[in-house]
């Protein structure tokens, strides 16, 4: 992993042949790296509307009520209103 990562450094422009396994590899490198730099980062937690919510999950607003019955995604109450964290709607599409 470590040579092509030196590879890709010094010579961003080269052609280069890969059995699916390194790709593979790779790409789970780079995904584990981006989700250490998203994690350090620490950002404010970011709250979405129902409808957004719905939208993301690609599900029926209804199904929101379903998933808050099921404690598979628990609603934040803002002002009176449902309103979903951004952490907890990711951690259910990873899943999927």
């Amino acid at each position: 992993m470590g040579k092509l990562i030196e590879l890709v450094n010094e010579c961003p422009g080269i052609t280069v042949s890969l059995m699916a396994g390194d790709l593979k590899e790779f790409a789970d490198y780079f995904v584990s790296e981006a989700k250490k730099m998203y994690e350090a980062k620490q950002m404010p937690e970011q709250y979405v509307k129902r409808i957004q919510t719905a939208e993301q999950l690609g599900v029926n607003v209804s199904t929101l009520w379903r998933y808050e019955r099921a404690k598979i995604l628990c609603p934040v109450r803002i002002g009176g209103k449902r309103v979903y964290k951004q952490s907890d709607i990711d951690k259910i599409l990873m899943k999927n």
